[in-house]
């Protein structure tokens, strides 16, 4: 091997080495700009990695999506997914339609949101952990559906069946929701329609402001001082018509703790997915249940 020989491998090699570091240099800036907490820049730099990289664009361009859905970000996510299953495996493929499903969840779309998770869990090469967080956001969705039925058995798919979120359920369904129109009515005497959805704070409150408008209304009206006796009664008039929706507004919080605190039970906010810095370019994700 003659020197030019020597000479033309040795530059191959070097500029092999500096492609190398220059992509090590911009994923652990991206990395760390996720740690960081600035998602936004982070799903930037992967998406800039994607295009540097294009034979490792499906892992790159997940990872943008990832930290754009953790911005909550949901509109740039579609159309990468749409890059991403052009030309990903099946594993890629899975893991597209996860974050198709999370997409939708986030921005609002409880059909669509369960239309894909549907999708993954009846996919026969979806992993254990995003068959289950799927069984559970779909029975979150069902049971604000009011489909409580439907979502029990998308709980008992999640493997094993949360024991929590179960019970949660089971309570809910013996439960009652309180009626807004029942509330409204019970508001004609203040304090009895926050008293009514247990609001008791509130209903204390309005006992106390109608009964020093009405006292304030009387104490007027014998000294005949008119004037003042139009202002108090104004003000009674709204304190007293905001006891009656008052009432009604309490039923409509008390019915939605109820079903915040069950569908907190079957998918609670510490369960959570992180992605597998480490393992980029391969991209993959942990659950924590």
């Amino acid at each position: 091997m003659n020197k030019h020989s020597i000479l033309a491998i040795f530059i191959l090699f070097s500029v092999i080495a500096a492609h190398a570091q220059t992509e090590n240099t911009d994923r652990t800036l991206a990395i760390l700009l996720a740690e960081e907490g600035d998602y936004h820049a982070a799903a930037i730099e992967f998406r800039r990695l994607a295009m540097q990289e294009p034979e490792q664009a499906a892992g790159y361009g997940l990872a943008s999506v990832h930290e754009y859905l953790q911005n909550e970000e949901t509109r740039p996510v579609p159309f990468l997914l749409d890059q991403i299953e052009k030309s990903a495996d099946s594993h890629a493929r899975v893991t597209s339609l996860f974050y198709r499903a999370e997409q939708a969840r986030l921005a609002k779309m409880p059909d669509e949101a369960s239309f894909y998770y549907q999708l993954l869990l009846d996919e026969p090469d979806t992993p254990a952990d995003y068959r289950n967080w799927a069984a559970r956001q779909l029975a979150v969705i069902e049971l604000r559906a009011k489909n409580t039925e439907q979502a029990r058995t998308f709980l008992l798919r999640s493997e094993p069946p949360p024991e929590s979120g179960l019970e949660a359920l089971n309570a809910y369904r013996q439960g009652r929701d309180k009626r807004p129109m029942l509330g409204g009515a019970l508001g004609l005497i203040p304090g009895l329609g926050y008293f009514y959805s247990g609001e008791y704070a509130n209903g204390l409150r309005s006992i106390i402001l109608n009964s020093l408008f009405i006292f304030g209304m009387v104490a007027t009206a014998e000294e005949d001082q008119w004037g003042g006796f139009a202002v108090i009664t104004f003000f009674e008039i709204t304190w007293y018509s905001g006891s009656i929706y008052g009432g009604v507004d309490a039923a409509h919080r008390y019915n939605k703790r109820r079903m915040d605190a069950c569908a907190d039970a079957i998918a609670p906010p510490h369960i959570r997915y992180e992605m597998d810095t480490p393992a980029l370019p391969l991209f993959s994700l942990r659950f924590e249940f």
